[in-house]
């Protein structure tokens, strides 16, 4: 008696056996999630390769499959708003070998597991025929296509993109880890692609950017905000039982104290003041805050809101004013003199713009109670 048997396992290993007379015998294996068919390929039985039209700058085709070629990443490359990152695997990776030759170009081809750290640009592929969501998401580094997201995971995160790409011409960029071998005998690359990737409601703050000339200050260390209790009427409306909530917030200089004054920071979150930052950290942050606002611009802030409606606390993730890259200190100081030569030259005094700001402040939070 002759048997023919297929037997699939996790993930993605496939062991085919022939039984003859009682005795098995294994023909094949193929295993590794490297072998997963990706939302932009598909055999092709003429051996042609089918192209978009707009293929991007370093897409390295396979042959011998009908390929969709998505579009390369253009436009401003964003950070997630939430650093809070879990880890999600990439598809796909074994049928772009071309890529990672360049990723891995110069690296031992001996077997040696290696692992890079790099960076990973995410962006939207809506005319991908093979994404059964119709929303599919291609995977690029170092300006090569490596591979997509899983179409159920790329559901989620699809219409975010979209909007990213089409209204704010940005694109999405996160964290990733390169781990794989070459495989002498196959004279291919197996690769292990995982991304830091949020979960899509952490993408982008719950809140509208402030109108106005803005500027992001960098992520640092967390910065724990004071006075909350001060502040809960408006807290309670905008925390998250569930969790922790991410929010775009402004910062405005000011001082504090009853007989002996010291300059500190206060924070909002669309106009509401949620609290102020204590006279240790007003003493590392001030003089950036100043700056950008004789810069002209409004110092923004990532910014989490945790607790309930009884007690919230407000935490914001910034870099302190000596750790912000010199260059950038240096621009601002060049259009902070010239905002204040401009101002010479019309007789009017320059300061920061208090005025300025609460009338920003107070139209964001009118837009916010809507």
């Amino acid at each position: 008696m002759i048997l023919l048997g297929l037997f699939s396992f996790e993930p993605i290993t496939m062991f085919v056996c022939l039984v003859l007379g009682g005795g098995l015998v294994t023909l094949g294996v193929v295993s590794g999630k490297g072998h997963q068919r990706s939302p932009g390929t598909e055999a092709a039985t003429d051996g042609s390769t089918n192209r978009s039209s707009d293929p991007g700058p370093n897409v390295i085709p396979r042959t011998g499959y009908r390929e969709h070629i998505p579009p390369a990443p253009r436009g401003e490359a964003v950070r997630p708003w939430a650093e809070v990152p879990r880890t999600v695997e990439v598809v796909g990776e074994f049928f772009r070998q071309g890529a990672y030759e360049k990723i891995f170009q110069g690296l031992p081809r001996d077997g040696t597991w290696l692992n890079l750290d790099l960076e990973a640009d995410l962006y939207p592929d809506p005319s991908n025929p093979h994404s059964r969501s119709g929303g599919a998401i291609s995977i690029w580094i170092s300006g090569f296509h490596v591979g997509f997201l899983a179409d159920g995971e790329a559901a989620g995160y699809s219409p975010i993109l979209r909007d990213m790409a089409e209204k704010h011409g940005q694109y999405l960029r996160v964290l990733a880890r390169v781990s794989g071998y070459y495989q002498t005998q196959k004279r291919t690359w197996h690769i292990d692609t995982r991304l830091g990737l949020p979960e899509p409601r952490d993408v982008l703050p719950r809140n509208q950017l402030p109108q106005g000339e803005l500027e992001l200050i960098p992520i640092g260390r967390v910065i724990q905000v004071a006075g909350e209790e001060n502040h809960m009427d408006y807290l309670g409306s905008i925390v998250d039982p569930s969790g922790p909530a991410h929010y775009a917030a402004t910062l405005r200089p000011t001082q504090m104290g009853t007989r002996t004054f010291y300059d500190t920071v206060q924070v909002f979150i669309d106009g509401h003041e949620v609290g102020v930052f204590s006279r240790a950290m007003g003493e590392q942050t001030v003089a950036l805050v100043k700056l950008i606002g004789d810069a002209g611009k409004v110092p923004v802030v990532r910014a989490t809101v945790e607790g309930n409606a009884l007690r919230a606390e407000v935490k914001v993730r910034m870099q302190r004013s000596a750790e912000v890259d010199h260059e950038r200190i240096h621009q601002l100081q060049a259009i902070a003199r010239e905002r204040r030569a401009n101002s010479t030259r019309r007789g009017e005094p320059f300061d920061w713009d208090d005025d300025e700001l609460a009338e920003q402040q107070d139209r964001d939070a009118e837009d916010g109670g809507a």
